[in-house]
């Protein structure tokens, strides 16, 4: 491996680590206090993007960064969307502003699979909620984890 080769996947690595951190504080922050700091949030999807552009050098790429932007940019515009039309039909929210901006820093690691982690996230807290006999719940700490199952799987290609 070439010098900066090895310096990339040092880089993305430890950003991907990152990322899992935030991801956990996000998660915690959400469960206790059903919010999502922007502050947070920011930091992910800047994690995000600088993952992407370092994966631009060719390094384990999982998608390109402008893959991962039009997708965080299509999960913003979608879901914001929906939420409108859901308070404007229900006259009651729908998912939250700060879930939103999530999946869309979320998208900017995970590109194209941020169908498959929102599908996973979304799916168990429906479960959970239905178990609990729960009318709302908060989504961030399953996308936290379903976050943090794909960063790892990220670190794995990184490493190969």
């Amino acid at each position: 491996m070439a010098p900066v080769a090895g310096g990339v996947v040092s880089a993305r690595v430890l950003l991907a680590i990152g990322a899992i951190l935030v991801n956990a504080l996000l998660g915690l922050s959400d469960a206790r206090t059903r919010r999502l700091p922007d502050g947070l949030v920011g930091a992910l999807a800047l994690l995000g993007l600088a993952d992407a552009s370092l994966a631009a050098l060719g390094v384990g790429a999982p998608a390109p960064l402008v893959t991962r932007v039009a997708w965080a940019l299509t999960a913003l515009c979608a879901l914001t969307a929906a939420e409108l039309a859901w308070r404007r039909l229900r006259g009651v929210a729908g998912i939250a502003g700060g879930d939103v901006k999530m999946i869309a820093a979320i998208a900017l690691w995970a590109g194209p699979d941020v169908a498959l982690v929102v599908g996973a996230a979304c799916a168990v807290a429906s479960l959970v909620a239905l178990v609990r006999g729960a009318r709302t719940f908060a989504l961030g700490p399953y996308l936290a984890v379903f976050s943090c199952l794909q960063l790892v799987h990220t670190l794995v290609n990184i490493a190969v």
